[in-house]
């Protein structure tokens, strides 16, 4: 099996957006992926995590979990709280 996995750890706060932000970045280049493309996907990754950070509290632990199986790229931001979909308007959710 051709598995490969990487966690990182943060508080997801602005700081900790701009330290999953530079993981995901260059887990993206190891992967050989177009600038253009890794751009698209971090700044879009920045976007969605900056919502969640705003939703959340000052505090929110987080965990970004990277993984490649079968050459596919897939990354995952877990985070103990209420249940929140940052890309959907709040006023559609409620």
């Amino acid at each position: 099996m051709n598995a490969r996995k990487k966690t990182a750890h943060l508080t997801l706060d602005r700081q900790g957006v701009d330290e999953a932000s530079n993981t995901i970045q260059s887990w993206l280049e190891e992967a050989s992926l177009p600038e253009r493309d890794i751009l698209r996907i971090r700044l879009t990754m920045e976007e969605i995590l900056s919502v969640v950070c705003e939703h959340g509290n000052e505090s929110l632990q987080a965990e970004l979990l990277l993984v490649r199986l079968f050459g596919e790229y897939r990354f995952y931001i877990r985070y103990n709280g209420s249940r929140f979909d940052p890309v959907t308007p709040e006023e559609a959710a409620a």
